[in-house]
């Protein structure tokens, strides 16, 4: 779709047009029956994707292969995707795979993107887990969010209100921490 646009074969879809289809998507989906568990994501019977949930949730993984990705919390790693090179690396003892080390604030901020998107949002526990620089931070950044009704607050945290959801991108980048230059 992407493609097509830029290729001016698709019109792009205005921000209107785009938030009355997720509306009315919203809609149909609840009433037959569909759990929105993510911002793209529905359900039925609470059968989520426990896959991707456990990368919503920052849960660690271990991928094994060519192209596969791993988490351990503080580290993202990922295998080259080609098969005679990842198998040529491995057999020479030469390192198959490349390492980004996150910083405390990259680890806020894929906190903030990712639990925000999902029904769960942000905990309070989250927060408190990334340290008393990123709790009051957010705290501040969200009043004025909650002020506008994006954001909704309760006794375990924050989570995206129907608005927060239509605007999503925005509401989150307000809350993302960026260190000054």
């Amino acid at each position: 779709l992407s493609y097509q646009i830029q290729q001016g074969k698709i019109p792009p879809l205005n921000d209107d047009k785009a938030a009355h289809h997720f509306d009315m998507l919203s809609q149909i989906a609840a009433s037959n029956g569909y759990n929105q568990y993510e911002i793209s994501n529905f359900c039925r019977d609470e059968a989520i994707s426990h896959h991707n949930t456990k990368y919503w949730m920052g849960h660690t993984y271990l991928g094994f292969g060519p192209s596969a990705h791993s988490f351990d919390g503080k580290r993202r790693r990922w295998n080259i995707s080609n098969n005679a090179l990842y198998m040529n690396y491995l057999e020479k003892g030469l390192p198959y795979f490349e390492i980004e080390h996150l910083t405390e604030q990259d680890i806020y901020n894929e906190m903030v993107l990712t639990g925000l998107r999902t029904k769960w949002g942000v905990t309070q526990s989250m927060l408190e887990q990334c340290g008393a620089q990123f709790l009051s931070y957010f705290n501040l950044q969200a009043q004025e969010l909650l002020a506008n009704g994006l954001l909704i607050k309760d006794a375990s945290g924050y989570t995206l209100s129907h608005k927060g959801k239509l605007l999503s991108n925005q509401v989150i980048s307000d809350l993302f921490h960026v260190d000054p230059m």
